[in-house]
């Protein structure tokens, strides 16, 4: 939440000029990150004991080795993502994940920074612009982006890939509440062309998640053929992971 959808709020709450607030709602973020890293309690049983009770509570082998990432501190847990972030394998599945899914929240913030003008102008006219709004337009940019940075607190890249999608969307929306006398931002026939073009690829494309475990994918058809399969008695519900 303090990652992901506070940064959101932040710019909701520079669109309406509550500056107060804002600070207010950065500070409580630091403060939230911070406390979560570094004065987390650990468990107080064992690793081993703790992979045992969740053996016993599983009807399928379990991986062993993610009980052992409740036993790390913030530091431990960071050193551990960092190399695996800069490693050549991982890029490499990230890269074209990115390209995909950031296309669309670049086009998303970019009409979030022209609902952002075009509300000046609606407000203002050809005044000065007020410090909630040159704020605003540093903070959209990091509000979009800021899923990514759960790359180096967990390796489900594409999922946080796809989150920026969403939390741009919120953006966008989150803007339009704030300021709903401005007109709407018209995309370009260019722009419109462009998404709808990286929408598809997006319905076509199959990622891996943790372990490169690929889950049902796009485009639906796996879905449909897998509540048949589970309806007659053919495939497992529910669905257990492979091992």
């Amino acid at each position: 939440m303090a990652v992901v959808f506070a940064p959101v709020l932040i710019v909701f709450l520079l669109v309406q000029e509550r500056m107060r607030l804002a600070l207010l709602l950065s500070a409580i973020i630091v403060a939230v990150t911070a406390a979560t890293n570094f004065l987390a309690v650990k468990p107080d049983v064992t690793p081993e004991e703790l992979n045992q009770l969740l053996q016993s509570k599983a009807s399928f082998p379990i991986r062993t080795d993610f009980a052992y990432i409740l036993f790390m501190d913030g530091a431990e847990h960071f050193r551990a993502h960092i190399g695996r972030v800069l490693s050549p394998g991982f890029l490499w599945a990230f890269l074209p994940s990115l390209i995909l899914f950031c296309s669309i929240s670049f086009i998303l913030m970019k009409a979030s920074l022209t609902a952002i003008s075009l509300a000046r102008v609606r407000d203002d006219g050809i005044a000065k612009p007020r410090i909630g709004f040159v704020l605003a337009r540093y903070a959209i940019p990091i509000a979009c982006s800021s899923p990514l940075l759960l790359n180096f607190v967990a390796w489900d890249a594409h999922r946080w890939n796809a989150l920026t999608v969403t939390v741009s969307l919120c953006c966008l929306c989150i803007i339009r509440i704030a300021k709903p006398s401005a007109p709407p931002p018209c995309p370009t026939k260019a722009t419109v062309v462009v998404g709808l073009m990286f929408m598809f690829m997006n319905l076509t494309a199959n990622y891996g998640m943790f372990d490169n475990y690929v889950a049902e994918g796009a485009p639906f058809i796996q879905h449909i053929d897998y509540v048949r399969g589970a309806i007659e008695g053919t495939r497992a519900f529910p669905q257990v992971p492979p091992r």
